[in-house]
């Protein structure tokens, strides 16, 4: 499943391919992007979600953070895009790096 790898220490976004599901694979490699071993998602726009660490706000010191415009919240860490379908079934994101790249905002 084709997924964007926001990497805020690195200020970079990638496309990345993840294992689709909800198996111990796809769980695993979702939790080694994040850096994690849990995670929260959150919903950029309609039918496309952000996961990021479960506790990637509460670090001290702060990890790097960004903004994705639409959305009113600060992410922190590295976050992974994948897009979701009426059902709230994951799919594939829709969105390319170059338009994901004009809506976040490193500081």
């Amino acid at each position: 499943m084709k997924a964007i790898l926001i990497d805020p220490w690195q200020r970079s976004l990638e496309t990345i391919e993840l294992p689709g599901g909800y198996d111990v694979v796809a769980l695993e490699a979702l939790y080694k992007l994040v850096g994690e071993e849990g995670f929260d998602a959150a919903y950029i726009m309609p039918g496309e979600s952000i996961i990021v660490g479960d506790h990637s706000a509460l670090c001290n010191p702060p990890l790097p953070s960004y903004s994705v415009e639409g959305y009113k919240h600060r992410l922190y860490g590295k976050g992974v895009v994948i897009g979701y379908n009426r059902y709230g079934k994951e799919r594939s994101t829709r969105l390319s790096v170059d338009q994901l790249s004009k809506l976040v905002s490193f500081d």
